[in-house]
């Protein structure tokens, strides 16, 4: 996926995102990258299924402030209804992985790391 956003006659290089208590700002033209990866092994040893993904994302800000990233490495495990996701996701300058709400808009560099496991029922 290709993505461009240009918000103009603001007078500024960013705007406020969100809503209640969790807000953060976004550089206003940019332009945003994603690819999606995903394998379908099948049934493998005891599970029904096992698949791997992967998800790499990149916004590049026209301003010349640092971009800002998420990459994510997936696992996924499904034996009759329920479902093991193990995930590994690296983030630049994403408030959401160890960065701050501006760094959207501005960057400063921050990087962070976040390793999730879910553990599902499918109905």
């Amino acid at each position: 996926t290709v993505g461009q956003q240009r918000i103009n006659g603001l007078g500024k290089d960013d705007l406020v995102m969100g809503s209640f208590d969790d807000t953060y700002t976004v550089a206003n033209d940019g332009n945003f990258y994603t690819l999606d990866i995903h394998y379908k092994f099948g049934q493998f040893y005891v599970f029904d299924n096992v698949s791997i993904y992967g998800m790499l994302s990149q916004y590049k800000k026209e301003n010349n402030d640092n971009n800002s990233s998420r990459n994510i490495f997936g696992v996924s495990l499904i034996k009759d209804k329920f479902e093991i996701a193990a995930e590994q996701i690296i983030g630049k300058n994403d408030p959401s992985i160890g960065g701050g709400k501006y760094d959207l808009a501005k960057g400063n560099d921050a990087k962070g790391n976040l390793t999730k496991i879910n553990f599902l029922y499918h109905f």
